[in-house]
Formats: structure tokens, C-alpha cells, sequence
């Protein structure tokens, strides 16, 4: 009897820490030991950054500029398909605002990159330089978790744009690029650090 007792005050207790919502520590918990729990909490994030890797790895120009323009088309619209889905989540309202950023900056900026396209037969060789910065950022994304949505969409965007910066440093390393991509390259990389800077900002609270 006297065990009975204990065993239901334990269980108020967890019951009371469930319902206090602001307990991240209990979150975690509780999807450490309920991977169904985990899966729900990091959003349906997966088959979007699997969608973004296999067409960035796809992606192939011309040239090794031309293959930059081509992944960060299938980069930009990976970003957006994630900020799609954590708006469906019911994010906090400052990763809300944060999503549709991302949806208008990278919906812009693929239209910009869609006029530095260049056509002829696909060099396979000019995609390889990218192919280390390209599979790095895929894996932290897939690792990247928090303890709620808000949480994981902030730090796969992290992973997300370090990678944008990656590939943009290999570009501006590459000798013949044009100048019209060579721009582009530093565009985006000055304003996916930003990005980083306003996600970490976030982060910390």
C-alpha cells in the first residue's frame, strides 16, 4: 500500500511538471525517452532537407560558377520549404516573422539567380568543388534539433546558412568565375551571415 501511495505522487508530480508548458528541460526529457515525441518536436523537416541534398547534388553547370548559381537555386528553395513548414507548426512569433523573411529574401534571390544561369552541356567536373561544403551542411542539418519547432528550425537555418557560406567561399576561391557571379557569391555570403547572427541572437533569447 505504502508503495501504491508513492507511485501516485510521483506520478502527480510528473503530471504537474507536463503541465507547467515552459519546462524545456522536461520537454527534452520526455522526448529523449518517447522518440515519437522527438520526431514531432524537430517538425517534418527531414524529407525537405533530404529533397534539397539530392537536388543540390543534381545541380550541375557549365562551369563551376554556373554549378554555384545551380545549388544555390535548389539551396534557396530547400530554405524555403523548411520556413513553409515550421509556419505550419505554430512557431513563436519571432521565428514566425523570421520564416517569412526567409521566404521573401530567398524567393528574390532565386529570380536574381535565375538570369546568371548559363547554357550548354553540364561539366560534372565543375559541381565536384562544392561537393565537401554540400554534404557537411547537409549532415548538421539532419542533426540539428531543439527542444521544440522553434527551436529545431533555428538551428537547422543555422546549419543551413553556414552552408550557403561554404559553397559561396568556394566560388570566390575559383579562377574564370564571372564578375556578375562573383557579386552574387559575396551577396550571399554577407547576407546569410547576417541571418546566422539574427538565429544566434535568437537562440540566447
Amino acid at each position: 500500500m505504502k508503495s501504491l501511495t508513492i507511485a501516485v505522487s510521483l506520478l502527480g508530480l510528473t503530471l504537474a511538471s507536463c503541465g507547467s508548458g515552459g519546462d524545456k528541460a522536461a520537454q527534452t526529457a520526455n522526448a529523449t525517452a518517447n522518440p515519437d515525441s522527438q520526431m514531432a518536436m524537430d517538425g517534418p523537416y527531414s524529407e525537405a532537407e533530404t529533397r534539397m541534398n539530392e537536388a543540390m547534388m543534381a545541380a550541375v553547370g557549365v562551369n563551376v560558377g554556373d554549378s554555384w548559381v545551380r545549388k544555390m537555386i535548389a539551396h534557396h528553395r530547400g530554405a524555403i520549404e523548411m520556413s513553409n513548414l515550421v509556419l505550419a507548426q505554430n512557431p513563436t512569433a519571432d521565428v514566425a516573422m523570421m520564416a517569412r523573411g526567409v521566404i521573401a529574401k530567398q524567393t528574390a534571390e532565386i529570380a536574381d539567380l535565375e538570369k546568371l544561369i548559363s547554357v550548354g552541356n553540364p561539366d560534372p567536373a565543375s559541381a565536384e568543388p562544392f561537393r565537401a561544403a554540400a554534404t557537411t551542411m547537409h549532415d548538421a542539418m539532419m542533426a540539428g534539433k531543439g527542444a521544440d519547432v522553434s527551436e529545431t528550425y533555428l538551428r537547422k537555418m543555422l546549419a543551413h546558412h553556414t552552408g550557403a557560406i561554404a559553397m559561396s567561399k568556394v566560388v570566390l576561391a575559383q579562377q574564370g568565375v564571372s564578375p556578375g557571379i562573383r557579386a552574387r557569391a559575396e551577396k550571399v555570403r554577407i547576407d546569410q551571415q547576417e541571418e546566422i547572427a539574427m538565429a544566434e541572437s535568437m537562440l540566447r533569447g
